[in-house]
């Protein structure tokens, strides 16, 4: 069974911030502002995410959670 897809808010409100910000050579500012979705990280921050979470977070739930929260 796959597991459950996640926006990059919900998992870095998993992780926490100080970790996810350690794990991806990120300033815990910039995990907060990500988890609280000031800004979104470049397409290379992106692609480091999605593989380090092997897909569970995806190109979808980092760039277009509003789109699809809206319907």
């Amino acid at each position: 069974m796959a597991a459950t897809p996640l926006t990059l808010s919900e998992y870095i409100a998993q992780v926490g911030d100080e970790t996810f910000a350690a794990r991806f050579g990120l300033s815990r500012w910039t995990a907060r502002d990500y988890r609280l979705r000031v800004c979104r990280p470049s397409p290379a921050v992106a692609m480091r995410i999605i593989r380090a979470t092997r897909g569970r977070v995806g190109w979808d739930g980092i760039y277009y959670t509003r789109l699809r929260r809206q319907k």
